[in-house]
């Protein structure tokens, strides 16, 4: 993209943007809560106060925050995913803090974290390890993730003549749709031949279904990735645009001269945010408990609710692909919660009743008995990755990120909680997406 197509201003916020955004590599197994988490507290903390040395970040951040954190574990038997990211976001902050090293480091308190991705990758190995175990951390402010989507989703209406950010392609899905049909309706019919055609008719009916589901868990990811790269900043509660706020520009007329319509801006806003609460493939959990008692109702309804979605899409069981999940919160009036304790319940009983595979080739037939002629050298592969997941685990959500809605006036008393299934194959955070993009298409 060209230098006349934006302003010398979106380059330098970008840039700026950018220096104030927090790093670190912290070279430590991944713990969750408890003895072993509490001896690897102070190394922990001394890596990241390294980092924040080198860093622009204010020394502790009180604003709304967009925290990335990424584990990769070498143990045999690793914690969850969803028990992980308590344990370092109240090292980060004063929580946890060890008596030797007090007082908090990235922010005061982790409630101040609005939006917050995790994921984790099992590296252990029997015959020894090929990785190291590690912990990468980043931070930004959420008014700054918000600009970066934003300006991509700009960048890419430019790019795309007004058509949007990552445009479906309509005809495409549905050449998709059609061409799995004809593979199941051709699966079908050799099953009835039986004998050898058999593993044939698995093998179709196999790659069907798992193409549908990533269409499926596709089109969920960019149908979030427009909404919120759209509507962000109104969704998640910055409605000032820091894109447009250079004391030099004009901002209508700079986006007049770039091509862009100016919309009616709230009916765009309460437009997308109907939309959010109201559409595409979700499982709508219960409100979340505000009140003592209430948890064990709670975790009823979520169990209630994963199993009607399990009735509603049975085209997308069992799982054939990784999941990453999107869990969009309002919260509750006059109640604040943390992030990582909304997690715990809701992820622990969606492991339990879809059971993402932690190894999705694993499922193909062409690995099953007996192997084709000249391809017995997988069997061998096969036993050990299989023994592999085994000990590790059969079942493992690929990562997941959660975003807090700003609450409008309309929103009911006790809030909304909606959660969103998507492609695990996607790594990085919604911001982290934007992040990439800028890179690739403005960066340059």
């Amino acid at each position: 993209m060209s230098e006349a197509d934006f302003s010398r201003g979106y380059r330098l916020a970008r840039a700026k943007r950018r220096n104030r955004a927090f790093g670190v590599l912290v070279h430590q197994e991944p713990h969750r809560k408890g003895k072993g988490a509490a001896k690897a507290a102070l190394a922990f903390r001394n890596e990241v106060r390294q980092g924040l040395a080198w860093s622009k970040w204010q020394a502790v951040e009180s604003a709304a925050l967009a925290v990335e954190l990424e584990f990769r574990t070498t143990r045999k038997q690793p914690a969850q995913l969803w028990n992980l990211p308590k344990n370092y976001l109240d090292l980060l902050g004063s929580t946890s803090a060890p008596r030797e090293d007090p007082g908090p480091l990235l922010f005061h308190d982790d409630r101040s974290v609005k939006m917050l991705y995790v994921s984790c990758d099992h590296d252990w190995n029997a015959e020894g390890q090929i990785s190291k175990p590690l912990i990468a951390i980043s931070a930004r402010s959420r008014a700054d993730a918000l600009s970066d989507m934003a300006l991509a989703y700009r960048v890419a209406k430019k790019l795309n003549d007004g058509r949007g950010l990552f445009r479906e392609d309509p005809d495409a899905d549905d050449l998709v749709r059609e061409d799995c049909r004809q593979e199941l309706r051709t699966a079908e019919a050799l099953r009835t031949k039986g004998g050898m055609w058999l593993r044939t008719a698995d093998l179709m009916e196999h790659h069907a279904r798992q193409r549908l589901q990533e269409l499926v868990l596709d089109g969920n990811d960019s149908w979030l990735r427009n909404a919120f790269f759209g509507e962000g900043r109104s969704l998640l509660g910055v409605d000032r645009d820091p894109l447009l706020a250079s004391p030099n520009t004009d901002a209508d007329a700079m986006l007049k001269e770039l091509g862009f319509r100016l919309p009616r801006i709230m009916t765009t806003r309460r437009a997308t945010r109907e939309m959010l609460l109201s559409g595409f493939v979700r499982v709508e959990l219960p409100p979340l408990p505000t009140a003592s008692g209430e948890t064990s109702e709670f975790k009823q309804a979520i169990s209630e609710a994963y199993a009607g979605f399990l009735d509603k899409y049975p085209g997308l069981f069992p799982l054939l692909v990784p999941l990453r999940v999107t869990v969009v919160i309002v919260p509750p009036r006059g109640h604040s919660k943390d992030l990582d304790n909304v997690i715990l319940a809701l992820l622990a009983e969606l492991d339990r009743q879809w059971r993402p595979p932690a190894a999705p080739l694993l499922l193909s037939p062409a690995l099953s008995d007996p192997l084709p002629p000249g391809t017995e050298y997988l069997r061998e592969w096969y036993s050990k990755e299989r023994a592999r997941i085994k000990t590790l685990g059969d079942t493992a959500i690929r990562s997941y990120q959660i975003l807090e809605l700003k609450r409008h006036r309309g929103d009911p008393p006790q809030g909304a909680l909606m959660l969103f299934p998507g492609n695990g194959s996607v790594h990085g955070s919604l911001w982290a997406e934007a992040d990439r993009y800028l890179e690739e298409h403005f960066d340059a």
